[in-house]
């Protein structure tokens, strides 16, 4: 057996051990129960970003001055252009 032939054979085997374990995991429910923690996580941390944006919003003076500068740079451009 050459170098290639032993890769592709350890390699098979060690994609046919996890791919055993996965279906008997999914199998016994552990694989569901993992989902459905992961899942309740994601959601908390969804809420989460929720209330901090409700708690910190962006100031209406801020986005004046950001965008009210940007506003005539974008125009004079477009005026250049034409």
């Amino acid at each position: 057996m050459n170098d290639q032939q032993y890769f592709l054979t350890t390699s098979l085997s060690y994609r046919l051990r996890a791919a055993q374990q996965e279906l008997s995991s999914f199998r016994s429910g552990d694989a569901y129960v993992k989902l459905r923690t992961d899942y309740e996580g994601i959601k908390i941390i969804q809420g989460k970003l929720e209330h901090n944006k409700k708690r910190f919003p962006i100031p209406g003076a801020f986005l004046q001055h950001v965008f009210g500068d940007l506003i005539p740079l974008i125009c004079c451009e477009a005026v250049k252009i034409i």
